[in-house]
């Protein structure tokens, strides 16, 4: 029988290459006693260090080559499946695991480990809605009853510091302080609340007089239209790869935000993103932050934080029953005092007086809150977005060429190239059914298209 032979042909043993038959050399062989299709064994002269042959229409690797004592050369061979059926192999369709010529960045590659180490990086973006890190002379916003019913007024803690100034310079005087009493000042006060934002930021209107119950003071105010102000605020995501290892283990995400300190994020959320949205509301009067974390649009919201910034000042109030009382007592002695000013009179008035102002005071202070904030209201007032990524073992792109990238899907090899590797590779040829198990156990251990 006739053999093709070829002295000069390169190829890995798992790998579809096939020879340009036109340069092959036809030799004719007789077969050795017993032997097959899978492994045959020709006798011939003349070898010429043949490396691969063609038989019966399929390809071979020569594996040895020996000599018989008549002088006959003795060539054994074993079967190449890949190339032999390398048509119908392309026609095939498969789950492939990994590619060279077609694969997905995001997938992680389970050969691909992390070393030990780390790389911080991070963006910050200043926020317009809080005042930053050097700040003083904070917002206050004063709640007080008043003509108008419960009013908030806008001012700074110098000016309600003034103002409280004025009510205790007024409540010296005996006519002032009998007004404020009768119109309860300090009692309608229900609370005054600093908080570290941007002035700008705070919904206000007016100016308008603050009125402490029926007692006018001489200060005018903004005051509340609206209790929340809000803000969009949007941080770059410092990414150091541009494949899966962007996601976690590789890859650890963390944001931090102001009055609520560094949370993590799971960088799977913002796969595809070169941002993160925040958005911010904060209510006015009790400093009560919401934070709604966002990735690619408002309305993909992957988070949600709560806080708390600013704090109540510390202003105290007499609780004092039946005011009017007190006050007739005052104003009985005063005038005790006018008509009967002896010693005596006024040594006894002088004690009443005192047992009076005793009474003013007989009720404990009542301090309207503390001073209290959040976290970092002086270490950090701005977005900052941190990025965390560990070394691995291998650069992925070095893997595709010779040993594929993670595809992981079903799909035709027609038009692949280079690197494969399948899984439940199952061929459908009309031949023996030992070359189909090993063209399935070839392609599910990782063949080469060529």
């Amino acid at each position: 029988m006739e053999v093709l032979f070829f002295t000069e042909f390169s190829k890995r043993k798992n790998s579809t290459k096939q020879p340009d038959d036109t340069k092959g050399i036809v030799k004719n062989v007789v077969l050795k006693a017993q032997t097959d299709k899978t492994n045959p064994t020709f006798m011939l002269h003349g070898t010429d260090n043949y490396v691969y042959c063609k038989a019966w229409g399929m390809y071979y690797f020569i594996h040895r080559i020996g000599y018989d004592i008549d002088g006959a050369q003795i060539v054994y061979c074993n079967i190449d499946v890949l190339a032999t059926w390398k048509a119908d192999i392309l026609r095939t369709s498969a789950f492939i695991r990994y590619s060279t010529s077609n694969y997905d960045v995001m997938l992680k590659d389970p050969r691909i480990h992390i070393k030990s180490g780390k790389h911080y990086s991070y963006r910050t973006n200043s926020s317009d809605l809080f005042l930053g890190r050097n700040h003083n002379n904070e917002v206050c916003i004063l709640t007080a009853q008043g003509y108008l019913g419960l009013q908030s007024f806008v001012l700074d803690e110098q000016s309600v510091q003034r103002l409280m100034a004025e009510v205790t310079l007024a409540g010296n005087e005996v006519g002032e302080a009998l007004q404020m009493q009768f119109g309860s000042a300090l009692g309608a006060i229900v609370g005054c609340f600093r908080l570290p934002i941007e002035p700008s930021q705070i919904p206000s209107t007016g100016p308008g007089e603050i009125v402490l119950g029926d007692y006018g003071t001489s200060f005018e105010a903004a005051y509340l239209y609206g209790g929340y102000t809000t803000e969009r605020g949007d941080v770059e995501i410092p990414w150091q790869y541009s494949d899966f290892r962007n996601l976690a283990p590789y890859t650890e995400l963390y944001l931090e935000l102001p009055y609520v300190g560094v949370v993590p994020l799971d960088p799977l959320d913002f796969v595809g993103e070169s941002g993160v949205i925040i958005q911010t509301s904060v209510n006015v009067r009790n400093g009560h932050i919401d934070y709604r974390v966002c990735s690619g649009n408002v309305n993909n919201v992957v988070a949600n934080f709560s806080a708390t910034c600013g704090g109540d000042l510390a202003i105290a109030a007499s609780q004092i029953s039946n005011p009017r009382g007190i006050v007739d007592n005052v104003m009985q002695m005063a005038k005790n005092s006018i008509a009967s000013p002896t010693v005596a009179g006024l040594a006894g008035n002088i004690k009443t007086v005192t047992d009076v102002a005793m009474d003013l005071q007989t009720h404990d202070i009542s301090v309207i809150g503390s001073y209290s904030g959040g976290y970092c209201e002086v270490l950090n007032t701005n977005y900052r977005c941190i990025v965390l990524t560990h070394p691995t073992n291998e650069e992925p792109s070095n893997m595709t060429t010779l040993y594929g990238r993670p595809l992981m899907k079903v799909e035709s090899l027609q038009n692949k190239t280079g690197y494969i590797e399948t899984e439940g590779f199952k061929i459908d040829i009309s031949s023996l059914d030992v070359f189909k198990d090993m063209i399935n156990s070839l392609m599910d251990s990782g063949v080469y298209l060529e």
